[in-house]
């Protein structure tokens, strides 16, 4: 790195090393809570998939991949702040941390690069994962996104590390010129190609994604995740405009901070997006109502009666068998689901109010007995009931058994 001319010198004011201007503690907070909310979200979505769905994939170890240098990149910027003097300007900074402050700035690039280039695998990884069953021609557009995620990350890598040469000329200060090439250019077309894909890879599961059947509830989730992605992408744009400041500006603390609360938005964000689908199951299991899913109880209504009447239940219980040909790519990707016709006919069984749909009490005084309406079998009526009646092979079919019990209170 070259000093800075004594004509941009002069105009520095004098270093406050004791009390300077900073940032505050902003960046550090928020680094703190995105990266706990991403560790909370990537623990359920590895849980998710290996312990509910059994599902663990190749987009799984790609995001997990991701985290470990977003993770890392998030520890480097704190420490270079209470370290390194990154919340400060450069002329609040000590002399002898200058070059240490260089070299976390080079890694930092790098593990950017790597986070961001991995969460947008694993995207598209998920992508061809649920259109792999089909003939779509998405599955080659994916592939080719895929090919040019991968070729950009190799390249910028390479120029961050070897822009000058020797490598250390980086991070040495001199007032002489240095064998390097142009950081600025380098630096905004890398920011633009990295916006570009970011773009390419939210648009990219819309037309997917509008064709699924889903309850509002979950539309409105699926909405809020392609705004947060769209807010990565506007992320990755304010972060390639401070990055392209930061090369023209001599304040490269004072600019550099913007830059990193930036890329750590656009990381947490995309990493969040990329997870978030792959937990639904975990949701449906746990916390049915945040996405609109009800769960089904087979336990018979308990209600008071006298000492001298008698209760008769009649339940009704339902077991889903799914057969593998009819399940959907969404459903080969998180387990065996219902669609919302089946879901409506299982209501149809819990209504209280008509049977079979729910348990049957009868009441009745010491000395009365229950007989079925006319000549009919006992509970007949329940096996004729066109709900229960079997389904075409090769569609979900239900098994229903039904127990009826009767005590004496």
């Amino acid at each position: 790195m070259r000093i800075p001319p004594l004509s941009v010198l002069a105009t520095w004011p004098r270093p406050n090393y004791n009390h300077p201007e900073t940032r505050g503690p902003a960046g550090k907070v928020l680094a703190v809570a995105l990266t706990t909310l991403v560790t909370l979200i990537l623990a359920i979505r590895i849980y998710t998939r290996r312990a509910i769905s059994k599902s663990f994939g190749l987009d799984d170890i790609l995001i997990v991949a991701a985290y470990i240098p977003a993770l890392t990149f998030a520890i480097c910027g704190i420490f270079a702040e209470v370290s390194f003097g990154w919340d400060r300007h450069i002329w609040d900074v000590r002399y002898e941390l200058l070059s240490p402050g260089l070299k976390m700035s080079v890694a930092s690039f790098c593990l950017f690069d790597l986070a961001s280039n991995l969460t947008k695998l694993s995207t598209l990884a998920m992508l061809y994962r649920l259109i792999r069953p089909t003939k779509s021609r998405m599955k080659i557009v994916v592939i080719a996104a895929c090919i040019l995620v991968t070729c950009s990350s190799l390249v910028f890598v390479f120029v961050v590390i070897f822009q000058c040469s020797p490598v250390w000329d980086y991070w040495t200060l001199s007032t002489g010129p240095q064998n390097c090439i142009d950081e600025a250019a380098h630096l905004l077309s890398a920011g633009i190609i990295n916006t570009v894909t970011d773009f390419i890879v939210v648009l990219l599961p819309i037309k997917t994604v509008a064709g699924l059947q889903l309850p509002r509830k979950q539309y409105i989730i699926l909405i809020v995740l392609f705004c947060a992605g769209f807010v990565a992408c506007v992320a990755g744009v304010v972060r390639t405009y401070y990055t392209w400041m930061l090369t023209i500006d001599y304040d490269r603390t004072w600019e550099g901070w913007t830059v990193w609360i930036s890329s750590l938005i656009e990381l947490d964000v995309g990493i969040l997006c990329a997870s978030v689908p792959s937990i639904k199951q975990f949701f449906t299991l746990y916390l049915p109502s945040v996405i609109g899913t009800t769960r089904r109880s087979t336990k018979p209504d308990k209600q008071s009666h006298d000492r001298n009447s008698t209760r008769l239940t009649v339940t009704v219980n339902t077991t889903v068998e799914t057969t593998y040909e009819n399940r959907s790519s969404i459903e080969l990707m998180e387990g065996p689901q219902m669609t919302l016709a089946e879901l409506l006919q299982l209501d149809e069984l819990e209504k209280p109010a008509t049977p079979p749909e729910a348990a049957i009490h009868t009441r009745s005084r010491p000395g009365s007995h229950f007989e079925a309406p006319g000549n009919q079998v006992p509970y007949q009526h329940l096996f004729e009931s066109p709900i229960l009646k079997p389904v075409e092979p090769g569609t979900r079919s239900y098994a229903t058994s039904i127990s009826a019990s009767s005590t004496a209170l």
